[in-house]
């Protein structure tokens, strides 16, 4: 609690905060509750009120809708806040931080986009994810969601060991429907797909575009060499990679549209800006 010995200014937000002042409770309450919703429920039911440990008889005056600047006029729609939740995901797996945390977010998302994509397009790509992913899957993914969200009815229960890339899995799908509906990716998806890719060139047979032989065989070793690291070294490298490809990717669309405006090949575009061997 803070005491009255607080000092308190004149100052606009002092006077704000001043009913608060005795009480860290009442200034969380003005922060995280709903003002409009609380001044409801307060002329509904002002006996509860009255009587609540936080006093918020004599503090509800100095609430009101605009006070902490909890107004908002932008509407958050289901892409968006699929978009922001991939995004955090992403920024974590490349940060290596809590691997649960990474699925939990990109699950959220892809199911948020998987139940959308139906309303969206009929071409039934979600039906096609549907049968990739398999029952095994499914039970998997929504396995770990479900133990992270529910305790009432297995409090004892215990999760097997969970890997990054259990993860990055997820936020793959999630990437690949949300680039079906939207039509194109956000720098940070693009950033993780160029990572994916690279990890994954020969898997899904990505096609190699460079005629340089010798260029084309060096990036292949560094991908290869990549590959053969532990995961945190390789999550390592994939930060750089992740942040080189944010910083860069503006200049290098610019120099391959330039390019291709004097009738360039993606090759020559290369020579011209790496050179034509590893030396």
């Amino acid at each position: 609690m803070l005491g009255p010995h607080v000092p308190v200014s004149s100052s606009p937000m002092t006077t704000i905060l001043a009913p608060f002042a005795t009480d860290v409770g009442g200034v969380l309450i003005a922060l995280w509750s709903n003002p409009t919703s609380l001044l409801g429920q307060l002329a509904a039911h002002p006996a509860t009120y009255q009587e609540s440990k936080f006093g918020l008889k004599h503090r509800i005056t100095a609430i009101d809708s605009g006070a902490f600047g909890m107004t908002s006029t932008h509407n958050i729609d289901k892409l968006e806040g699929a978009r922001r939740l991939i995004e955090t995901a992403i920024d974590l797996f490349f940060d290596n931080k809590d691997s649960l945390s990474v699925h939990n977010l990109a699950y959220s998302a892809f199911k948020v986009l998987f139940d959308l994509y139906p309303h969206k397009s009929g071409d039934g790509f979600s039906k096609q994810i549907d049968e990739l992913i398999g029952r095994e899957g499914w039970k998997s993914m929504s396995g770990i969601a479900n133990f992270l969200k529910h305790a009432d009815k297995d409090p004892d229960a215990l999760l097997q060991s969970h890997h990054p890339i259990q993860g990055m899995i997820i936020i793959v799908f999630a990437v690949i429907l949300f680039r079906r509906i939207s039509g194109d990716l956000s720098l940070k998806m693009k950033a993780f797909d160029y990572w994916t890719d690279e990890l994954a060139y020969d898997e899904i047979g990505i096609k190699e575009v460079d005629e340089n032989a010798e260029r084309a065989a060096l990036f292949k070793q560094i991908r290869d060499n990549i590959k053969s690291l532990p995961f945190d070294h390789q999550i390592a490298i994939g930060k750089k990679m992740y942040k080189d490809f944010m910083e860069t990717f503006e200049r290098a669309t610019r120099m391959i549209e330039k390019g291709q405006s004097k009738g360039l090949s993606f090759t020559q575009i290369l020579d011209e800006h790496l050179g034509t061997s590893r030396m």
